[in-house]
């Protein structure tokens, strides 16, 4: 049979955590189980395992704790059952190896020859690297107290007390001791048969010494009583003179050190620097004042000053006077303008009319004047229509040529131009426009005739002005230029010729063509001559003035009888009549705007009547405010409008700085106080520093021996009570002096000093008596000889075999419990937190471990912890002992569901753990029947760097069912709402962050107060981390390295060292928060009570003071559990003696704790005023507690 070769954890244990590079991974590649316990018929092959972590998934009874069973075998065969045969392919030490195993024996094959046995730990047969979900609850079941589960798993599982039950070995000594002790009694028993034979005293002898000895036994002791008594009061008299000694070393000092307290001086130098602050502070105060005073009285408002009501009304009234103003400027311009105008209408009258005549002059004589101007326009137009008549008539035509010569010629050209194309042909140019333009000018003549004679005799102009044109055009016609050629259209050229018209210029196609228009225009002209010739003579036959000269000539009679005046000149008169009537039409004009002007000036007037009214009130001699004009009213109200402005502003100026002024005046009056205080209280003229710096020099002195005083007073007071309680006390010897008691405590010492001698003689005569009286004592202690030696003759081979077992359970118990606990317990420890995510600690109180909870910063005894954390301590502790036990190789680790009692973000953490392992160069196994498991394990294998194989097994039946492990507690998934952009403040709100209390510790505060950066803030409550506690407990063992930078690992450390300080600082007598389970636990509070003092509790924010203070009214409430429950307090620190310390003087701790990270001062203050604010701010963002 093959054995495993011991390793070196099978020696006694020095150092065997000096190095971890040591153990050698055994790594397996391939197992094929022939035949196994449930595998009789039929077995199965897996291949391709990973170095790493391998995942063994299949419903249950398909093999897979056989499979873990037949690796452990295959290291450990003993283990084995007698039908096992197993194939192992692994690798060790870098070499491939097989192990073949058959029933309990195993052989090792290195390249295919025999080799060695892998040394592997015994490690109760390996099973400490199975860790079975199932095996540890029912192991944690079964033995009922968990802590002792720990105890044993952290010494490799041994359980020395289950051994020495065995063995009955438990009674207190072991087999060798007891033996010695029966030994020795025998050996009692034979000396005792020798000294009983030997002593045959002489009784009379020995009784009368008897009796001197107990009367000097007596003496003695009565010495020794004495003595006890003397050194006593030497005691007390040696105190006494130390005491006054004491006591005259402090009255040698001034008596108004005693109310000194030695900082005298460094208060006074701060009081004078607040008091010339304060002076500083109201003088500034009083400057701004007087500013605020003379700006507000240079304002010369009213008391109440000016409303914004009476402000718009002028406002209003200046809008309306402006727009007034500007209307009237308006009707004065026009006014103006129309006074003008009628001014040169009357200037251009031509007859000598006054005004009060153009005023008489009505509409019949204007009407009259009217039909005269007629006439007058009728003859004179159709005079100057016959003299234009006469001037056509007069007049020759400008065209030379007559019309058949032209048409003639026109045929020609334009034959020569029809000819064949080397014939050219020239065009004669347009006379359109000329013949356009004169019948435009005769008909313009035409229509100023008619506008002299019917509307205006100016119109005659207009006449002129087209007969103008009319002969420009015709004068323009006359010229014509002539042209020959000499080409092939030489025919037509010729015919061209003779009929005397000038040639082309050219005889080419272009010029020829020229000429056409030329003549074809010629030809127009012609017509329009035609025309012009017979509507002459049409105009002559019309215009006949003989009869409407005689008519103008009767009415020029009857005008100068009306108006007294001459009228020769006709056209002199028809302007007089027009001239009159645009006069009295501008005389109108100027009365309507003369009557406009003067009620918008009434306008103007009103509203400045309004204005000035309403801003009378707000009149001084510096602010006058003429107003005349708007522009007066605007300025005035602009004035008016800074004076309101300037009145608020000074108003408002002096209400804040009056406070601030009666705020300074009273800190003045609060220093001052305190500086007189200062000296009065210890009894000094206020204001002699000097004196007061002399008594501080002292002080420290003074306060030495006022200490030294007081130790020794206490020592009095406990000698006097020694000797006051001594039981020979008597009350003259407290008045004996030191000397006299010297001299008595040496005689009584001497004679007490034989007390211990006489009564050792006195014994021993005694024993001698009643031994020698006790004859029969030899044979009875011969008899007992013999027994003794019997009974030793039938025990010694027993309690051999009993010596030689419990030696070795001593032995087992110091070199696997003491060696093993400390490095077991650091290695734990670091695994728990980071499975736990810092919120347990494993701890080691007197060998006894315990968990604390980092939260809540306390100790959590191990049988009080729900199931799910129980098996994450076990597992630490577990995979903590191999480790430490291994020194040459590391086998697998085998895990079956062991993530089953942790939630995801845990389950992620063990995850991690177990690569971690895995990374070091570990095996690891994972055993499940859980199909989320798997895909968990897949997952993150995925995105870690460590190589891995999932490997399935599927039952004989060919099913593969999703199997539930065993129900354990578990806390909820982790929900975790991303910031999304919210500021520091607003996250908080969304994460429901509750308000910190200082009395819980700083442990217990959120992590949203140790970090201002909402993402960082994020990763760690996404990550499980919720508490400072938890946070502090992973940075303590670089836990959370991936989740920080490394300057958000300095800042979190930073503002959680802050945090501490500041809790430290503050909760100085403020004591602990007492809840219902403290009352409870301190046995005062009987249930009849309890709800309504823990609500009491409730309603003190958990005060102890308060709570005491408030039980006297809760009624049948006694007066001794009140006091029992106030020593309950004391005991346990939730009382707290000490004066709180003042808000500026925690402040400044935690500054100084800021400075110590590394901030520069002004830094530091500004983050610890940041925390403090985090600390004060209430749940909702917008609100802080007072």
């Amino acid at each position: 049979m093959s054995e495993p070769v011991p390793s070196d954890a099978d020696q006694p244990e020095t150092d065997s955590d000096t190095g971890g590079d040591r153990e050698t991974p055994v790594a397996i590649n391939a197992v094929t189980l022939d035949r196994a316990p449930g595998f009789e018929t039929a077995g199965f092959s897996l291949d391709g395992f990973s170095p790493g972590v391998n995942v063994v998934y299949g419903a249950n009874a398909a093999g897979k704790s056989t499979l873990a069973e037949a690796i452990r075998w295959s290291l450990w065969p003993d283990e084995a059952p007698s039908s096992a045969t197993v194939r192992t392919d692994l690798t060790y030490n870098g070499e491939s190896r097989r192990i073949e195993l058959h029933g309990s024996v195993s052989e090792h094959f290195r390249d295919g020859e025999p080799a060695d046995a892998i040394p592997v730990p015994s490690l109760d047969g390996g099973r400490r690297y199975a860790l079975s979900l199932h095996d540890m609850l029912q192991e944690e079941t079964d033995d009922g107290e968990f802590a002792s589960v720990i105890q044993r798993e952290s010494t490799g599982g041994f359980n020395i007390d289950a051994v020495r039950n065995e063995f009955d070995l438990t009674d207190g000594a072991s087999p060798a001791t007891r033996g010695i002790s029966a030994t020795k009694e025998a050996a009692a028993t034979i000396d005792q048969v020798e000294e009983l034979r030997r002593n045959a005293p002489d009784l009379e002898a020995e009784r009368a010494r008897l009796s001197q000895l107990e009367e000097d036994l007596a003496a003695a002791a009565d010495a020794s009583e004495r003595v006890d008594l003397l050194e006593t009061a030497i005691e007390y008299r040696k105190a006494q003179d130390a005491y006054d000694q004491r006591v005259d070393e402090v009255t040698s000092f001034p008596d108004e050190l005693a109310s000194f307290d030695g900082d005298e001086l460094d208060r006074l130098d701060d009081l004078d620097e607040q008091i010339a602050q304060q002076k500083r502070v109201e003088q500034e105060a009083a400057v701004k004042y007087r500013e605020a005073a003379d700006k507000l009285a240079g304002t010369e408002l009213p008391e109440d000053g000016v409303t914004e009501e009476v402000l718009q009304t002028l406002r209003e009234y200046q809008d309306e006077l402006d727009d007034a103003e500007d209307n009237r400027d308006r009707l004065q311009r026009e006014v103006a303008d129309a006074e003008t105008k009628r001014s040169e209408i009357r200037e251009k009258i031509p007859l000598d009319l006054d005004g009060e005549t153009l005023h008489e002059i009505d509409t019949d004589d204007l009407a009259e004047l009217r039909s005269f101007v007629s006439k007058v326009a009728e003859v004179e137009g159709k005079g100057q229509v016959d003299a234009a008549i006469d001037e056509w008539l007069a007049g020759e035509s400008k065209e030379s040529a007559d019309r058949g010569t032209l048409e003639s010629g026109r045929n020609a050209l334009e034959n020569w131009l029809a000819a064949p194309p080397e014939q050219a042909t020239d065009e004669p140019s347009s006379r359109g426009p000329v013949a356009a333009a004169i019948t435009a000018g005769l008909l313009t003549a035409l229509s100023g005739v008619v506008i002299a004679l019917t509307v205006n005799p100016a119109g005659g102009l207009l006449t002129v002005l087209g007969l103008a044109l009319a002969g420009y055009a015709a004068l323009s016609a006359r010229s014509d230029d002539t042209g020959t050629g000499n080409t092939a259209r030489a025919t037509h050229a010729e015919t061209f010729r003779q009929t005397g018209l000038p040639e082309p210029d050219s005889w080419e196609p272009d010029a020829v063509r020229d000429r056409v228009a030329d003549l074809r225009e010629r030809l127009r002209v012609v017509e329009v001559e035609e025309k012009e010739a017979q509507k002459r003579d049409e105009l002559r036959a019309q215009f006949d003035i003989d009869d409407v000269r005689d008519e103008l000539e009767t009415a020029r009679e009857r005008l100068r009888d009306r108006f007294d005046t001459e009228i020769d000149d006709d056209i002199e008169l028809a302007v007089t009549v027009e001239r009159v009537e645009r006069w009295q039409a501008a005389d109108e004009t100027v009365a309507g705007k003369q009557a406009a002007l003067q009620e918008a000036s009434d306008q103007v007037e009103t509203y400045r009547e309004q204005f000035c009214t309403t801003i009378e009130p707000y009149v001084t001699d510096a602010y006058s405010y003429a107003v005349e004009t708007s522009a007066d009213a605007t300025a005035a109200v602009e004035s008016l409008e800074q004076r309101k402005r300037d009145y608020e502003n000074a108003t408002q100026r002096l209400a804040e700085v009056d406070g601030s002024v009666a705020a300074a005046h009273e800190e003045l009056d609060r220093y001052r106080a305190d500086r007189e205080v200062l000296f009065t209280e210890r009894g000094l003229e206020p204001g002699d520093r000097e004196r007061l710096a002399a008594l501080c020099e002292q002080y420290s002195e003074y306060e030495s021996a006022v200490e030294a005083k007081g130790t020794a007073e206490t020592t009095l007071e406990n000698r006097r009570s020694d000797l006051r309680g001594h039981d020979a006390f008597e009350e003259e010897i407290e008045e004996r002096d030191r000397d006299d008691l010297e001299n008595e405590l040496d005689e009584k010492r001497e004679i007490a000093n034989r007390y211990d001698e006489l009564l050792q003689e006195k014994t021993t005569l005694e024993k001698e008596i009643e031994d020698a009286k006790a004859s029969t004592e030899i044979a009875d202690a011969v008899q007992e000889r013999v027994e003794a030696l019997q009974g030793l003759e039938e025990a010694l081979e027993a309690d051999v075999a009993d010596a030689v077992t419990d030696t070795l359970l001593e032995f087992v118990e110091a070199e696997t419990v003491t060696s093993n606990q400390e490095p077991v317990f650091q290695r734990a420890d670091d695994l728990l937190r980071r499975i736990t995510d810092g919120q347990f600690e494993l701890r080691l109180d007197d060998g006894t471990f315990r968990a604390y909870d980092t939260g809540e910063q306390r100790r959590v005894d191990l049988n009080d912890l729900s199931s799910g954390t129980r098996v994450q301590v076990l597992l630490a502790v577990r995979v903590a002992f191999v480790e430490h036990r291994e020194q040459e190789t590391a086998p697998p680790l085998l895990l079956d569901e062991t993530l089953a009692p942790f939630d995801d973000q845990r389950a992620e953490t063990v995850l991690d753990t177990v690569i971690d392992l895995a990374r070091a160069g570990r095996q690891v196994f994972y055993f499940t029947a859980r199909h989320d498991e798997r895909a968990r394990w897949e997952t993150r294998l995925e995105e870690s760097d460590v190589e891995y194989s999932l490997q399935q097994l599927t039952a004989s039946d060919g099913h593969d069912p999703v199997t539930e492990p065993p129900a354990v507690e578990t806390a909820g998934s982790i929900n975790v709402p991303a910031p999304d952009g919210d500021d520091h403040l607003t996250y908080r709100k969304r994460l429901d962050v509750p308000t910190f209390d200082p009395r819980q510790g700083a442990a217990s505060a959120s992590l949203w107060y140790v970090t201002e950066d909402p993402e960082v803030l994020y990763r760690l409550r996404s990550a499980g981390i919720e508490r400072w506690g938890h946070l502090r407990s992973l940075l303590e063992i670089g836990a959370v390295d991936g989740l920080l930078s490394e300057s958000a690992h300095e800042q979190v450390r930073r503002h959680g060292a802050a945090l501490e300080s500041f809790v430290e600082a503050y909760t100085v007598g403020r004591g602990k928060a007492v809840d219902r389970d403290v009352l409870e636990a301190s046995g005062a509070v009987s249930n009849t009570f309890i709800d309504k003092v823990s609500e009491l509790a409730d309603s003190a924010d958990g005060d102890p003071k308060e709570i005491l203070d408030a039980l006297p009214d809760v009624s049948h409430f006694r007066q001794d559990k009140i006091e029992e429950l106030r020593e309950y307090f004391r005991q346990e620190n939730y009382l707290d003696p000490r004066p709180t310390r003042p808000d500026e003087q925690i402040r400044s701790t935690v500054v100084d704790t800021y400075c110590q990270h590394g901030l520069e001062p002004a830094t530091a203050a500004t983050a610890a005023d940041r925390l403090l604010d985090r600390i004060s701010a209430g749940p909702d963002p917008s609100e802080k507690s007072d």
